[in-house]
């Protein structure tokens, strides 16, 4: 919730608002509005009668159709009360919402059956609710504000997944009064709240730009749609063109048509042309996408990742066409361009090879992936007048806040802070999901080669900062050995050592862009779920500190009486001093390679039986769970994959030796504390008198030679196949929480019943989707292993770990 006000940029006058959706047909829209002027009145009367919610719906949608009656057929919505309709999750690992209206896309017909995808905006109606206070900030001290915010967050983030937009629009109505939210993929702002009884050319004005916006030959048809992106008919010959351009790749001549070309998108990027001894040039493609998406990770202020696997139309006619994954995401703009990162280990990659006694490593070289292609869209890429005449774009839809006004409602450190431009890389090899995995010795596999491939990167002078389930792949095209299937990539949030800046410069003189190394390595990035406990814990002391430190610029706000101006979500705070020395190393991606095969263990192997395990060591935002879970044996069925077991019982070992504590594992016997409950086992004090323990860092050579022994192991299954991750139904859930005597919590733990209950957090570049959080009472019923209770006592308290084990 919380990243949900800090990005929030503010309000803005309705006027200003929709100047800047662009400019458009006055006198058309004239006509419109005075058609309908009588039909609007009579439906804003009956709205501001309305005595409760239910009776909102019909004037409000008699209002709304009175408005789009004489658009065009080709553009004009249809309205529909779906306040009783389960719309599921774009996201699978969400749950239903129930939007209380919603419009179609343009020209579409109602759907038998409504989905996000049929969704060009929805309203939400409030009888009461408002979630601003009369100073245009959130009204957060009110629980139903914070719920209603949280649910337009949550139809915006569905839109945004479901439409692939650069950017959406929603409307709330609070009884009489209209606000116009939009958010896009940095931050939201919305209107200041009108009355329908006395402006009837505002709320018209925003539903004619949204569904007619100017140049549609350039523009999907509803603005803010991503205008390099156009749809391809069932029909269109081009779909048998293509396919028969990528058949003829081996790797893919095994396709069906239908199946291929079912969702295929042309999506327009730019690939680079590379000629010995000149400066590399680019040309515009179009990219024909098949296959359905790759991957898509999509959190609603996020980079929100999508890869497609595509075909260009310019290799058409080639005898073999390459294929390649086709990345669109939305980087910080302050970021270093993740092309830099993949032109640097190219050149590494490159010398390496060339070294002697090297010759026999030519296929783990192959396995990098490479980048053979990149642009920012928000930008005019350096591109000759014919290719940026193919490339058709208009630049300001592909940056966050533009048009961002310059008064004080609106916190323009904020917003540059937070905003981010659009960019597409063009990648090889193509990549399967890890989850994918044919065996479970195969995933190790694919995540030995990564580590091998984080090693030689990191002795470049590189640091990936976010390992994660999305960015280790598998090769889709298995390669000529298959121990190099898996493959490290999404160099987004990498960076720089000083030796490999040092040596990137010397590289790529003309790629120059200033860099505070000491500073950068001191951010706190990765995806949560697979981010190092050390991290874990210093983001919490940051967040307390930046508690603290809010706390002082609000008592010093208030003695000079300017409280008016400061807001947590939009006063920047001097994060630099509260970073307190931390630094992001080797070490804690190597960790993060650990919770990846555990995640990856409980999500999709069959051998945890617990359908809310994950949640219970991810889904809490403290490092206590996995601090406790690096403390004993791995939690499932030992005999079904013994090398497997063993594996990561070891890895977690060499995980717990960087957390030693003065305080160890106990056998049961002890008494736990209240602020045990939530951990699988108690906590005691050790005495006083126990020396300390010096921490033993992860090193790459350690954690390659304890995945190669386990590898060499006999009795990997062979048929264990990855499995689809189910999310834990409703039903499963209240049954957990009434067990745990927490009835109040199912609010926040599900989404979608009749009455709207509160919605899952929403947090920048974090995984989307995690399951609801519980206290975690295990069944005597269910077939877990649990083999010594004290395992990694001797991590613990500095012993052998050899002797404290039960075996």
């Amino acid at each position: 919730m919380k990243m949900l006000f800090q990005h929030f940029t503010g309000q803005k006058d309705v006027s200003d608002f929709l100047a800047d959706m662009g400019s458009f047909q006055q006198t058309e829209l004239d006509i419109l509005i005075a058609d309908a002027l009588p039909e609007l009145q009579t439906a804003a009367k009956r709205l501001k009668k309305a005595k409760k919610e239910p009776g909102m719906t019909e004037p409000s949608i008699d209002y709304l159709e009175a408005i789009v009656s004489d658009f065009p057929d080709e553009t004009r919505p249809i309205f529909d009360d779906t306040h009783a309709t389960p719309f599921d999750s774009v996201d699978k690992q969400q749950h239903y919402t129930k939007p209380d209206i919603a419009g179609t896309r343009p020209g579409a017909a109602k759907p038998q059956k409504w989905g996000w995808a049929d969704a060009g905006t929805v309203i939400e109606l409030k009888h009461k609710t408002e979630i601003f206070n009369e100073d245009g900030t959130i009204n957060e001290d009110n629980i139903d504000s914070v719920n209603a915010l949280i649910q337009l967050a949550k139809s915006a983030r569905s839109l945004l997944m479901a439409s692939g937009s650069c950017h959406v629009y929603i409307a709330t109505l609070v009884h009489h009064y209209a606000r116009i939210f939009r958010f896009d993929r940095s931050s939201f702002c919305v209107t200041k709240r009108f009355d329908l009884t006395k402006d009837f050319v505002s709320f018209p004005t925003f539903l004619w730009r949204l569904y007619n916006p100017e140049n549609k030959d350039t523009c999907t048809r509803m603005y803010g749609g991503d205008d390099t992106i156009s749809t391809i008919a069932a029909d269109d010959k081009d779909k048998a063109r293509m396919f028969e351009a990528l058949k003829r790749n081996p790797g893919y001549s095994h396709l069906n048509f239908a199946e291929a070309t079912k969702d295929s998108l042309w999506i327009r990027a730019v690939r680079f042309v590379e000629r010995e001894g000149a400066a590399r040039e680019f040309e515009v493609v179009r990219c024909f996408t098949f296959g359905g998406i790759l991957s898509i990770s999509d959190g609603l202020f996020s980079r929100a990742t999508r890869v497609y696997r595509v075909v260009l139309e310019e290799d058409a006619e080639k005898a073999e066409p390459p294929i390649y994954a086709l990345k669109d995401a939305w980087p910080q703009r302050c970021r270093r361009p993740e092309v830099h990162f993949y032109d640097f280990i190219a050149e590494y990659v490159r010398r390496e090879r060339g070294k002697k006694g090297n010759e026999k490593l030519g296929s783990f070289f192959d396995s990098f992936a490479q980048c053979h292609g990149s642009i920012d869209l928000s930008d005019l890429p350096p591109l000759s007048p014919a290719e940026t005449q193919k490339l058709r774009h208009d630049p300001c839809l592909h940056g966050s806040l533009p048009g961002v006004p310059d008064h004080a409602e609106v916190n323009r450190d904020v917003a540059n802070e937070l905003a981010r431009n659009h960019t597409r890389l063009l990648l090889t090899p193509v990549g399967s999901p890890l989850k994918k995995f044919e065996s479970t010795k195969s995933l190790v596999q694919g995540v030995l080669n990564s580590i091998n491939q984080h090693r030689i990167v990191y002795g470049a002078g590189i640091i990936h900062r976010d390992i994660s389930e999305g960015n280790i792949l598998l090769r889709e095209v298995s390669a000529p050995r298959p121990e190099h299937n898996g493959f490290l990539l999404d160099w987004d949030y990498a960076q720089f050592t000083a030796e490999g800046l040092k040596q990137f410069e010397e590289w790529f003189p003309g790629s120059h862009m200033k860099d505070d190394v000491e500073k950068n390595l001191k951010d706190m990035t990765g995806t949560f779920p697979f981010m190092a406990i050390e991290i874990i814990r210093h983001l919490a002391d940051q967040e307390t500190r930046l508690l603290l430190r809010a706390i002082e610029l609000d008592k010093k706000a208030s003695a000079e009486k300017e409280s008016q101006n400061h807001h947590l979500a939009t006063s920047p705070l001097d994060t630099d001093s509260i970073r307190n020395g931390f630094i992001h190393c080797a070490h804690h991606d190597l960790e993060s390679f650990y919770w990846l095969l555990v995640r990856m263990v409980i999500r999709h192997t069959g051998l945890v039986m617990d359908p809310l395990a994950c949640n219970k060591l991810f889904g809490h935002k403290g490092e206590e769970m996995k601090d406790s879970y690096i403390r004993k044996d791995p939690n499932f069925k030992q005999d079904a994959n013994a090398p497997l077991f063993d594996l990561l019982q070891s890895f977690g070992d060499a995980v717990c030796e960087q957390y030693p504590r003065n305080k160890r594992a106990a056998d049961g016997s002890s008494e736990s504390t209240e602020d045990d409950d939530d951990l699988e086992f108690p906590l005691v004090e050790v005495a006083p008198s126990a020396p300390p323990v010096a921490p033993v860092f992860l090193s790459h050579s350690k954690v390659l030679s304890l995945i190669h022994k386990y590898l060499k192991r006999e009795g990997w299954p062979t048929n264990d196949r990855g499995q689809e991750y189910i999310l834990p139904s409703i039903a499963t859930l209240q049954h957990k929480v009434l067990e745990a005597g927490t009835q109040e919590r199912m609010q926040s733990l599900t989404s979608g019943s009749g009455s709207k209950r509160r919605a899952v957090e929403f947090d920048v570049d974090e995984e989307p989707g995690e399951e609801p959080q519980t206290k975690k009472k295990r069944s005597e019923a269910q077939p877990m292993v649990n083999v010594g209770q004290q395992r990694r006592s001797g991590a613990a308290a500095g012993g052998s770990k050899g002797a404290q084990k039960k075996k």
